[in-house]
Order: structure tokens, then C-alpha cells, then sequence
């Protein structure tokens, strides 16, 4: 059931960045920009049934249809906001100063709700509904039961916590290690373009005008890095479900575990990325902040940038560290993946764990960095290229159940 787990996966991809698009166009309204509109109420519901289809009626031709609508919806965004008001992308709001997320939004609605549209319509021809037994196995349908409302809740709870767990469980193992390769691949090149095409590009050390400076002139790549952290730490939050799903049968305990380490870590980064903001907001020439010099104002945003690196390398990777330690453990006792890649992973997970304190990573010789690059890119490679050993990856679920 591939194509149902890509559907899944660029449904709820469509749901989030209509969200993110709804939030951007409702600033430019309270703020006065024209061509904003009010449509945010109108969406929120459409929304919420959006989001039901997706999740609860999963496999049903209902949940089908429901998502083929909403692929339209996200198809016709772009459509709408180019042939309505002249043109929005060449408007009073493309050329505000938070254009980057309304228009980058429109762009992804494009995009995901086109594949949205193609998988549901494919998926809405060959489903005939679920079927009486189907609901049954579940514990839903039992027509001997009582029918009440805590019964109705009861069920909606379980088959929205497990609907997309589930749809990821009955895809290949090999499928599931070929998607786990394209959501790595995905972190790592967004995680190079930050790293390397922004901020070591544009943050001078030590120099705090010279790196106001460089934001200010090259905005809209600044704005670029933002959109590349998220992409990387949502990329890496589904790459952390699927692995989860594959190293499930090496030992539930331990694969649950790392899941947790590697959203905390997640979670971690994400905020901190907020701080990658903050140069904008206190270069942007701001009324209320009249009353600090420039150079204050330039120090300010240095200091932020700093608060940044430090959340996201003495918090976030050693959080990564440890999934990465795990995840190499899991490897070594699993029988479908190379023991290689697990001594590579291992190397990893050891070589972020010293950046929980500052002094000892400064005295250590930067080539420690190395095991982690390797290790995460070794795995990647043949994840993508090889995947796994399904006969073994099997026969380890029936063993372990």
C-alpha cells in the first residue's frame, strides 16, 4: 500500500502549510496590507475535516474523497492568488516584509496538493469502503455492542492515534527503507544549504556590523535558512516514524526510546530556530526600538544568533547523539542491515554526545565531526540505494512476535 502511505504523507503536508499560509494572511490583514483577506474563518473548518479525513477515515472511500477536495483546495491556492487582485505574487504583499512565508507557502500548496490530488484520485477509483469485518477486527463495528457516545469517542481516538502508524506498517520493509532514505537525504542537503550557503556565509564571528550588514543586503536568503531548518526538522521527524517502524522488530523497547530522543531533539532545534529571526526583527528598523543605537541593535541580533548555535548544538545534538547511539545498536543486533553501518552510527552518536559541554568540544580536534557526516550519509546512501534484507527483516518481526 505505497501509494496510500505517500497520500497520507502529502495530505498532511498540504494541511500544514495551509495552516502556515492561513496564520501569514491573517498578520497581513491585522496589519493593514492590502489584498490580505478574511478568509481564515471560512478555511478553519474545511481544515478540521481536512484533517479528520486523513487521519480517522483512513482506507475508507469517504476519507478518499475528503482528501481529493482538499488536494484541490491546496491545487487551486496558487491559481487563485495569480489570477485574483492583478497578480499577489507582484502585490502589496509579495512586496511586504513578510512575503517570504506567504508566498513560499503557495509555492509548497502547489506542489503537494498536485501529488495530493493524483494519489487520491487513483486511491478513490480502487476503494470500494471498508468493509463491515474490516471495522470489526478493529473493535468498531461490532453490531452486538451498545452503541453510545464514550463508544464513538473511544473509537475516533484509536483509529486517529494509529491511522498513520498503521498505513506506514503495511508498506514493505524495503518501501520503508527507501522512504526513511528520502526524508535523510532531505535533512541533510537542507542541512547543508543553511549551514554552508547562509550562515556561515553571511554571520561574521566577532563582528556584529559586518553580520548585520550581510543579513540586511542578502534578506531574502537569510529568510531561505529559516524555510531550510524547518524543512530539515520536519524531514527528520517523519524519517524518525518510518526508522521506528523498521527497527520496531530489533526491540520495540530500545526503537521507542530513540523515537523520543530524536523528537526532543527535534522539538529543540526547531525553537531555537526562532532566534534565526530575530536579526530581522531587530535590524527592521521597528518603531518601538528607537530607543537602542544601531550598534546596540547589532549586538543584540549577534547575541541571539549565538543563543541559537547554543540550543541547537549543546542541547540539540546531544539529544541526536543519543537516537544516533541507539539507532547504531539497533543496527548491530538487527539481521537486515549491514553491522558496518551500525559501527558507523555508533561513531556518530559518540562523536555529538562532548557537545553537551562547550569547553570540552573546543579542546577536542574538529575532526571528531567527521564520524558523524559519514555515519548519517553511509546510512542515507544505502537506505536509498540497497534498503534492507526483507526475507531477514521479516523473518526477525516473526521471531520477535
Amino acid at each position: 500500500m505505497k501509494q496510500n502511505v505517500m497520500l497520507t504523507i502529502t495530505s498532511l503536508l498540504s494541511i500544514l502549510f495551509m495552516t502556515f499560509h492561513l496564520t501569514s494572511d491573517t498578520l497581513h490583514a491585522r496589519v493593514g496590507t492590502p489584498e490580505a483577506g478574511g478568509s481564515t474563518l471560512v478555511m478553519v473548518p474545511i481544515l478540521v475535516v481536512w484533517l479528520y479525513g486523513t487521519l480517522v477515515l483512513a482506507e475508507r472511500r469517504s476519507g478518499y474523497v475528503i482528501m481529493l477536495i482538499g488536494s484541490l483546495f491546496a491545487l487551486g491556492m496558487p491559481v487563485i492568488h495569480v489570477m485574483g487582485a492583478g497578480g499577489v505574487f507582484r502585490g502589496a504583499i509579495a512586496q511586504s516584509s513578510g512575503a517570504f512565508l506567504f508566498v513560499w507557502t503557495l509555492h509548497a500548496l502547489g506542489v503537494t496538493g498536485m501529488f495530493s490530488f493524483i494519489l487520491s484520485c487513483a486511491d478513490c477509483g480502487a476503494c470500494n469502503g471498508a468493509s463491515p469485518s474490516s471495522l470489526e477486527q478493529r473493535g468498531i463495528g461490532d453490531r452486538s455492542a451498545p452503541c453510545s457516545i464514550n463508544s464513538v469517542f473511544r473509537a475516533g481516538e484509536m483509529s486517529m492515534s494509529t491511522a498513520v502508524t498503521e498505513r506506514i506498517a503495511e508498506a514493505s520493509p524495503r518501501f520503508k527503507a527507501r522512504l526513511a532514505g528520502v526524508f535523510y537525504l532531505l535533512t541533510v542537503l537542507s542541512r547543508m544549504f543553511v549551514e554552508i550557503f547562509v550562515r556561515n556565509r553571511l554571520v561574521v564571528s566577532d563582528d556584529a556590523a559586518a553580520t548585520a550588514t550581510n543579513i540586511l543586503a542578502h534578506e531574502p536568503l537569510w529568510r531561505w535558512g529559516f524555510a531550510g531548518d524547518i524543512i530539515s526538522f520536519a524531514s527528520y521527524i517523519a524519517l524518525t516514524a518510518v526508522l521506528y517502524e523498521l527497527f520496531r522488530p530489533v526491540n520495540r523497547s530500545v526503537s521507542l526510546v530513540a523515537a523520543f530522543f530524536s523528537l526532543a531533539a527535534s522539538v529543540v532545534q526547531a525553537i531555537s530556530s526562532l532566534f534565526h529571526l530575530a536579526p530581522l526583527v531587530l535590524l527592521g528598523g521597528a518603531p518601538s526600538l528607537k530607543a537602542f543605537t544601531a550598534k546596540q541593535l547589532q549586538a543584540l541580533a549577534l547575541v541571539f544568533l549565538r543563543l541559537r548555535a547554543a540550543a541547537c548544538h549543546n542541547i540539540g545534538l546531544v539529544f541526536f547523539g543519543v537516537y544516533l547511539l541507539l539507532a547504531g545498536i539497533l543496527i548491530l543486533k538487527s539481521t537486515f542491515l549491514p553491522r558496518i553501518l551500525g559501527v558507523l552510527m555508533v561513531l556518530a552518536g559518540l562523536g555529538y554526545l562532548p557537545f553537551m559541554s562547550p569547553p570540552l568540544v573546543r579542546s577536542l580536534p574538529p575532526y571528531i565531526l567527521i564520524f558523524p557526516g559519514v555515519g548519517q550519509i553511509s546510512l542515507t546512501l544505502w537506505l536509498l540505494a540497497v534498503g534492507v534484507n526483507e526475507q531477514r527483516w521479516k523473518e526477525q518481526a516473526a521471531a520477535g512476535a
